[in-house]
C-alpha cells in the first residue's frame, strides 16, 4: 500500500465510488444507475494503466510538446490496457458466458423486422454486457468494504420505504402500486427482499455486528418485512417466502444443534401449510355464499318497486352482488347525490352502477333507494373515483390483493374480461406467448418484433388485450418471453448462460448468492425482469458481483 502511487489510488477510490453509487441508485435513481455505469466504465479502461512510464517518457520530450506527447502516450497506455483486458475478459469463460446472453439479443435481430425497437432492446440489455466485463476485472475487494456496500445498499432501500410510506400517509392513494416513485413497484419489492436477507446476515451472524449496530439492523430488517406486505406486491411476497426455504434447509444442514435442526425443519413444514390454509380460507369466504331462497327474499322495495335477484352476478365478501338490486330507483337516487351520471363511467375507466353496486353491497346495504341515502358524501367520492369495496380503502391489507384477484378471476371465468387485473392480464400473455410459441418454436419472431408479435397474437385470440397499451405485449414471464423471442436453443442458452458461471464459480454455497438467485428466478416467473433498465442492472450487477468478481466468499458461505 506504501508504494501505491497516487494514480492508482485515485482509480481504485473511484471504482469504490462508482460500486457504492451503484448500490445507492438501484433503488433509488434510474440517472444514477447510469452514472454509476459511466464511472466503472471509466475505471476499467484506467485501471492498470502505468503513469510514472507516461510521466518519464513525456519529460523526455521538449517543452513544447510535453503535453502533446504525454496525451498521445496516455492514449496509447489506454487502449493497449483495455486490450489486455479484454483478452482477460474472454479467457475468463463464466465472465463471457454470462455476458453471452446479451449475444441472444444480437442473434435475435437477424429474424427481427422492427430494427429500432431490436436497437432499443439491445441498449437496454447493455448492463448483461459492460457489468460483468467491468466487475470480472476489477481488483479484489476487502471483506469489510464488501460488507459495508452491501449495507449502504439495503440502507437505500429503507429510504426508498420510508419515502413510499410517506407518500402512503400524506397523499389520497388507494393503490399501493402509485408508492414506488423511483422504480416500478415490483423491482422494488424485489431489491425489498434482497435487503431484507442481507441485513439478517449481518445481524444474526456471529461477530458480524455488536451493540447498537445490531439493533440498528434488526429495526431496519423488521421494517423492511413490514413494508413489503404493505406494499402488497404478490411478486415480492411470494419471493420473499420461496427464498426462506433455501436458506432455512441449508442453515438446518450446516448447524450442529439438533434443537435447531427441529425447529427449522417444523419451520419448514408448518409454514406452507398456514400460508396455503390462510390463502385458502379467504378466497373461500370471499367467493363462497351461503344458499339463499330465492322465493323468501323480499319482492318490493319500501318505495314499491320490484326487486332484481340476480345470483348470476357473481359473490363478493360472501353476499350476492345481484341481490335486492333495483335499477330505477339506483338511477333516479344516484343522479341526485352524483355528478357523474349513472350510465357514465367512473374515474377508473368502469361503468359507475357496477362500481355502486359493488360498494354497496361491501357495506351491506341494498341496492335501491334507502342504500343509496345510507351513503356518506364521502363514500360517493369514492364510488367515483372507482373504488368498489369499502375494504379497499385499507391500505395495508394484502387480504385485500387477494379478495381482488378471486373477484377478477371470477369476472374472467363469468365474461373473459380482464377488468385491468394484472393477475388476469398475465393468464391472457401467458396464452399469446405459448401462442406465439407453437409457430415460431425454432428462431422466435425475433428480438426488435415481440412487441408487434404479441399485438398480433391478442388480435388473432380475438383477446381483451388487444387493445391494451404497448406494456401489454409481453409474457409477463422472463423464460416465456425469451422462447417467444429467441425459440427453444435461445431458452436453452439462456439458462446455461446463467447457472454454468455460478456453478463453475461454486456460488451456490454462497448465502448471499443463493439468496439473489432464488429472488430472481421468482421474478422471472411472474414478470419480464430483464426487459427494463432496473431489473436488467440489478440482475446484472449482483450476478456479477456475487460470482464474477473477485472476491473472499469463505465468510459468506452458508
Amino acid at each position: 500500500m506504501t508504494n501505491e502511487s497516487a494514480w492508482s489510488l485515485f482509480v481504485r477510490y473511484t471504482c469504490y465510488f462508482g460500486l457504492a453509487l451503484m448500490l445507492a441508485a438501484l433503488p433509488l435513481s434510474r440517472f444514477f444507475m447510469s452514472v454509476a455505469q459511466f464511472i466503472l466504465a471509466g475505471v476499467f479502461i484506467c485501471e492498470g494503466i502505468d503513469e510514472r512510464e507516461i510521466s518519464t517518457l513525456s519529460r523526455q520530450s521538449s517543452g513544447k510538446i510535453r503535453i502533446p506527447t504525454a496525451l498521445i502516450l496516455s492514449i496509447k497506455e489506454g487502449f493497449m490496457n483495455l486490450i489486455k483486458k479484454l483478452g482477460q475478459f474472454f479467457r475468463n469463460k463464466p465472465a463471457w458466458i454470462f455476458s453471452s446472453l446479451l449475444l441472444i439479443d444480437f442473434f435475435g435481430l437477424l429474424f427481427t423486422s422492427d430494427l429500432a425497437y431490436g436497437m432499443k432492446v439491445l441498449r437496454n440489455n447493455l448492463p448483461l454486457l459492460l457489468l460483468p466485463l467491468f466487475l470480472s476485472s476489477f481488483e479484489k475487494i476487502p471483506p469489510r468494504l464488501f460488507r459495508l456496500f452491501l449495507l449502504i445498499f439495503a440502507t437505500a432501500v429503507v429510504a426508498g420505504s420510508l419515502n413510499s410510506t410517506y407518500l402512503l400517509i400524506i397523499q389520497d392513494i388507494t393503490d399501493t402500486r402509485q408508492i414506488s416513485p423511483f422504480i416500478h413497484h415490483i423491482r422494488f419489492s424485489l431489491m425489498v427482499c434482497m435487503a431484507i436477507f442481507i441485513l439478517a446476515y449481518y445481524a444474526f451472524k456471529k461477530k458480524a455486528s455488536f451493540g447498537i449496530v445490531r439493533a440498528i439492523l434488526i429495526l431496519m430488517l423488521a421494517w423492511l418485512i413490514v413494508y413489503l406486505f404493505m406494499l402488497r406486491s404478490l411478486s415480492g411476497i411470494i419471493a420473499f417466502f420461496v427464498t426462506l426455504v433455501p436458506v432455512l434447509i441449508l442453515t438446518g444442514l450446516r448447524s450442529t444443534s439438533r434443537r435447531i435442526k427441529f425447529l427449522l425443519g417444523a419451520l419448514l413444514v408448518a409454514l406452507p401449510l398456514i400460508i396455503g390454509c390462510w390463502v385458502y380460507m379467504t378466497v373461500k369466504n370471499y367467493t363462497d355464499a351461503s344458499p339463499v331462497e330465492m322465493e323468501r327474499l323480499d319482492a318490493y322495495t319500501p318505495g314499491g318497486e320490484m326487486y332484481v335477484h340476480d345470483a348470476t352476478m357473481g359473490v363478493e365478501d360472501g353476499k350476492y352482488i345481484g341481490l335486492y338490486l333495483c335499477w330505477p330507483e339506483l338511477e333516479e337516487n344516484w343522479n341526485r347525490r352524483s355528478r357523474i351520471a349513472f350510465d357514465s363511467l367512473d374515474h377508473k375507466g368502469q361503468e359507475i352502477r357496477y362500481t355502486l353496486i359493488r360498494y354497496l353491497n361491501s357495506k351491506d346495504l341494498r341496492k335501491d333507494s334507502t342504500g343509496v341515502a345510507a351513503l356518506t358524501d364521502q363514500d360517493v367520492n369514492y364510488v367515483e373515483h372507482g373504488i368498489a369495496n369499502v375494504h379497499d380503502l385499507k391500505k395495508f391489507s394484502v387480504r385485500n390483493r387477494i379478495h381482488h384477484m378471486a373477484m377478477d378471476y371470477q369476472t374472467y371465468r363469468r365474461t373473459g374480461a380482464h377488468t385491468g387485473s394484472s393477475a388476469i392480464e398475465r393468464l391472457e400473455q401467458g396464452k399469446a406467448a405459448l401462442y406465439l410459441i407453437r409457430g415460431h418454436w425454432m428462431t422466435g419472431v425475433g428480438t426488435g418484433d415481440i412487441r408487434t408479435s404479441f399485438h398480433e397474437a391478442f388480435r388473432q385470440m380475438n383477446s381483451p388485450l388487444q387493445s391494451a397499451n404497448e406494456g401489454m405485449f409481453s409474457a409477463h414471464n422472463q423464460f416465456l418471453t425469451v422462447m417467444a423471442s429467441y425459440g427453444i436453443p435461445g431458452l436453452i442458452w439462456f439458462l446455461f448462460a446463467i447457472l454454468y458461471p455460478a456453478l463453475k464459480k461454486r456460488s451456490f454455497s454462497n448465502y448471499f448468492f443463493v439468496t439473489f438467485f432464488t429472488i430472481a428466478l421468482v421474478s422471472f416467473l411472474g414478470d419480464d425482469t430483464l426487459n427494463n433498465q432496473a431489473g436488467v442492472t440489478f440482475f446484472a450487477f449482483f450476478y456479477s458481483l456475487f460470482v464474477l468478481s473477485k472476491q473472499d466468499t469463505d465468510h459468506e458461505t452458508i
